[in-house]
Parts: structure tokens; C-alpha cells; sequence
């Protein structure tokens, strides 16, 4: 177990401390704590791990870029976190742990943060971690991330004390900075200060791709593949650090991932049965008695995670307009969107909440009145009132590389066509949707869906930066009340606001909890999950 540095020149200091859990390599985890889920392949005669050859993924998309702080994508941190390490990440409990970071201290009055750094560690280019890069990496993730940009309003100062300590100087008290920065939604990699130097604020290409973790890229085929190779030169916690999700101890077992994109969910089931892959991402609901069936693979149906959400164009007319936002609100039938989407009710659950029912202090069901109402009629009137002109289509985003967001899409095209609102589906490939997002003048709804987070000061589509342009003084109001305590019963409270308020507000409309499918060779051991996404370290095959 890894102890922390403490340094008492600030007073009072806050200690990290932990527990080392060891997690069979057999066993199956069902999500705890928050919204971690960890899982693992079945048992087999032998439990130990074998090193060589290659794990085949077939995912749904080419990342639109591996530069994990640029891209809130899902597929960019499932293959980024291979390569890239965080200061602190979550475990299995969705609990901030020490990376690349050794401990911290925090002054008494919550101002100063003094973090020590781990002094073996090395980037994939042979350069060695210090302060300075560290340093780097968090002023470039300030710019960058909206997690960072969150974190950026209280932060007076961050400066390198000797080669391995860092210490930031908030302007005023903001309790979830640990929090923030194990974040795993626009991460804050540590990158060579030379990398983020010359990187700024655009994503980093394929040759700044220089991180410390247990893979390192060796091929970027956009649209084809991505090979990542075994690094001879990582540094890993102990085997003791075992904690699971992002956190503790790391082996890089097969010699490559390689990650097939393949955007067919019926081609990345058949691979998956013939063997070319032994790793299938987001299967349908249709492909689940077939994986049931089979001798050779099985179905990994996940813990409810991604959230299905309708995102409001609030920069531009029509959805500047409350009205309008409660018009969608009430015209939504969610059950019958949510079906849709995703099938049968096995592989979804209704839910009004921001966090997941596991998430404790987090979770509320505050906003569920406003959840369930479902009116048409209501909602048409609401619409006219509005001043809408209904000779103009409203324009609904998606994309049919993620078939959800596409079937969501036409579901809540036929309820406004129902009430006599026309409208226009727009749908293209992944990459274009994501960049489309960026453009006010380009759309008014568009579909998607949220990894599940794990403060609300993480949450993307609260920021005023993040495509919807959400810009509520009482929402951010909150936030920073929510920021100034670490106390349980009152964070429970503003939690409650929170959420009330965005039901009220109405930036998004929330539509269900998705239990993802995935589907495994039975010869891959140790697969892991965190909220629904894939950890490949310490798996192998057998």
C-alpha cells in the first residue's frame, strides 16, 4: 500500500486513505459504490494471467481524436486511457486514487493543495516526469477541458515546488478539485511539458500521442484501425494497489489491442462468433440470444450507464424559449422513446436523475413530476404560444453509428409530427455529428448519450461551453455553493436544487438509463468495466 507525503506547513492536512482490495480475476463485480461496474471473464482451470498475443476489439467508431482531454467521446478514453495517466483516478468504487501522484495535503482553509508526485515514472518517449510537466499538462487541461475550464474559476495558481511536488492556490474553496481532477470525461492527462506546450488548446496529433501508461500507439489507421503495443518502459503501482477501475496496479499482458473500427453492429457480432474479434462493443438487443447461445462467446450486459438525453440548441431560436423546451418535455413519450432506442425493457430503465441510484449523495429523484408529465395537447399549446412558425421543420441531430441515438431521433420526430410539428432528421457518421454539434447555426435538438459522472461539477452539459450553451447564473450559482462544502447534509440539499433546477430550467430532457451490451470471447480473462466502458489492462487470453 502507498503512503502519502505529508507536509504540515499549511496546518490542518487532509490524508488520503485506502484500502487494498483484491479483486478475483473470476469473479464478477456488479456496479458498487457509484456507478463503476467492474466485470470479468469466467472461470477456467487456470486463473493465472498469460502474457503475449493480440486482443481484437471491434468498436463502433474511429475516435475523432486520442488527445483524452480534447474529446468527450466515449471511444477516444476507452482507447486513451491506455496510453495516458491521470494524477488521480477512480477504482472500482469510483473513489479518487493516487496515479502518477503519490499523496496530497490541503490547508486548513481549503486554499492550498500541495500534491507529491511518484519519482519513477517515465513518458513513452524515454523522458522522465517531473513537476514541470505536470504543471503543464494542468494549465493546458484549464484551457481545454470543460471539467478543467470548471476547475480553472477557483484556481489563483499552480506552480512547481522542486522536481516533484505542485502546488495550486485556489481563489476560493472549491472541495471537488481531487474529485475534478480523477475525472475521467476530458481527462487531465499528464502529458511532457513540451507536448502540451506546443499543442496549446488543439487536439494533439498522432506524433504528441506521449503518455505514461502500459500501451503506447504504434498505428492510427483512421476508419480501419488502431494498434497500440505493450511498453516495456511503464512503471506500475504494486500488485498490492489492486483497486480496480482506472486506479492502482497495471499489467499489460497481450503484446497489442488493436481496436477494429467497425461501425455495423451485425459485422461486429459476426467477427466476435468467428473469432476475428474477441472483444464486441455496444451489441443490439436483437444480438442477445445469439451470444446467449453460443459455446465460444457470451453476452456482457452491463449495469444501467448511459444516459439518453435531448440536448436543446439554447443559443438559437427555437429553443432560447422555455416553452419551447417544456413543449418537448411534454410531447416526449419516454417509454416509447426509450424502446426505440434501445429494445426491450430489460436493456433500459426509466430515470429522471443526473446520477445513478448507487451514486449515494448524489443520486435524487427531485424532478421526477416534471419527468413523468406527458402531454400532447399541452404540449401543441405551448408550442403556439411560443410564437413558433410552424411552416419551419425543427432540425434533430443524430447519427446512425450509434443506431439509439438515430431510432431516439425519428421516435421524437413522429410525436412532434403527431401535434403537427414538422421536422428534419439530420443524420451523419460520428465524426461530422460531433462537429456539426459545434455549430449553432446547424441544428436545434440533437440526440446523444452521457456517461454516467461522478460530481455534478463534471457534468458536461451544465457548462456554458459545451455544445447547448447552458448559461444559467442560478445553475452555476449552485455549483459554487455546491464547491464551497465537503458536508453531507448540505451537499444533499444543493444536490436536490441541482437537479430540481434542471428540470425546471430544462437545458436537456432525460429519457432512460441504457444497459449497454457487449459481447466477449470466451477466451478473454480479466475484461473489465468502469460505467460501462472497456479496461483492458490486466486482461489476457487464454
Amino acid at each position: 500500500m502507498n503512503g502519502f507525503d505529508v507536509n504540515k506547513r499549511y496546518g490542518r492536512t487532509r490524508m488520503w486513505k485506502f484500502a487494498t482490495a483484491v479483486v478475483g480475476a473470476t469473479v464478477l463485480l456488479a456496479a458498487c459504490g457509484s456507478t463503476a461496474s467492474t466485470s470479468t471473464a469466467k472461470p477456467t482451470a487456470s486463473s493465472k494471467p498469460v502474457r503475449g498475443g493480440t486482443i481484437n476489439i471491434a468498436v463502433v467508431s474511429q475516435p475523432p481524436t486520442l488527445d483524452w482531454t480534447s474529446s468527450t467521446s466515449t471511444i477516444t478514453y476507452e482507447v486513451a486511457w491506455n496510453i495516458f495517466e491521470q494524477l488521480f483516478a477512480l477504482d472500482k468504487n469510483s473513489t479518487p486514487k493516487p496515479m502518477l501522484a503519490s499523496g496530497y495535503t490541503e490547508s486548513r482553509n481549503g486554499l492550498t493543495y500541495l500534491i507529491s508526485l511518484r519519482k519513477n515514472v517515465n513518458f513513452q518517449n524515454g523522458q522522465h516526469m517531473t513537476s514541470a510537466d505536470v504543471v503543464a499538462s494542468l494549465k493546458r487541461w484549464e484551457s481545454v477541458s470543460s471539467v478543467g475550464q470548471a476547475v480553472a474559476a477557483h484556481v489563483a495558481s499552480i506552480t512547481p515546488v522542486g522536481e516533484y511536488e505542485v502546488e495550486i492556490k485556489m481563489s476560493s474553496a472549491f472541495s471537488p478539485l481531487i474529485a475534478d481532477l480523477a475525472a475521467p470525461a476530458q481527462a487531465c492527462i499528464i502529458i511532457p511539458a513540451s507536448i502540451a506546450q506546443a499543442a496549446g488548446t488543439n487536439p494533439l496529433t498522432n506524433s504528441q500521442i506521449i503518455g505514461t501508461g502500459p500501451y503506447k500507439l504504434t498505428k492510427n489507421l483512421v476508419g480501419q484501425e488502431i494498434e497500440l503495443t505493450r511498453w516495456s518502459g511503464y512503471s506500475p503501482l504494486p500488485k498490492s494497489d489492486n483497486w480496480g477501475g482506472l486506479a492502482g496496479y497495471k499489467a499489460a499482458y497481450p503484446t497489442h489491442l488493436i481496436y477494429d473500427v467497425v461501425p455495423s453492429p451485425a459485422t461486429r457480432l459476426s467477427g466476435l462468433l468467428t473469432g476475428q474479434f474477441q472483444l464486441a462493443d455496444t451489441l443490439t438487443s436483437q444480438d442477445y440470444s445469439q451470444l446467449t447461445a453460443s459455446s465460444t462467446v457470451a453476452p456482457l450486459l452491463l449495469p444501467p450507464s448511459n444516459q439518453l438525453m435531448i440536448v436543446f440548441n439554447k443559443k438559437e431560436a427555437p429553443f432560447n424559449s422555455l416553452k419551447m423546451r417544456e413543449a418537448i418535455n411534454l410531447v416526449t413519450n419516454k417509454p416509447a422513446v426509450a424502446a426505440a432506442a434501445f429494445g426491450p425493457k430489460q436493456f433500459w430503465t426509466l430515470s429522471d436523475a443526473m446520477f445513478l441510484p448507487t451514486q449515494k449523495g448524489l443520486y435524487t429523484t427531485v424532478g421526477l413530476k416534471q419527468y413523468d408529465a406527458y402531454n400532447p395537447k399541452e404540449a401543441k399549446k405551448l408550442i403556439v404560444a411560443s410564437g413558433y412558425n410552424l411552416s419551419r421543420p425543427i432540425r434533430i441531430l443524430v447519427t446512425q453509428t450509434y443506431p439509439y441515438m438515430y431510432n431516439a431521433g425519428v421516435a421524437l420526430a413522429q410525436e412532434l409530427n403527431q401535434i403537427g410539428v414538422k421536422t428534419q432528421v439530420l443524420s451523419y457518421d460520428w465524426p461530422t455529428d460531433l462537429a456539426t454539434r459545434k455549430n449553432p447555426k446547424a441544428w436545434d435538438i440533437f440526440i446523444t448519450g452521457f456517461s454516467p459522472l461522478f460530481d455534478p461539477t463534471q457534468v458536461l452539459w451544465i457548462s456554458p461551453t459545451y455544445n447547448g450553451w447552458y448559461n444559467s447564473p442560478q445553475m452555476q450559482a449552485l455549483l459554487a455553493d455546491w464547491a464551497k462544502t465537503s458536508n453531507p447534509a448540505a451537499r444533499s440539499t444543493i444536490m436536490s436544487q441541482i437537479q430540481q433546477l434542471e428540470w425546471t430550467q430544462l437545458p436537456i430532457v432525460k429519457i432512460a438509463d441504457q444497459r449497454v451490451l457487449n459481447g466477449e470471447s470466451k477466451t478473454l480473462h480479466g475484461y473489465q468495466t468502469i460505467a460501462g466502458d472497456d479496461i483492458l489492462w490486466n486482461a489476457w487470453l487464454s
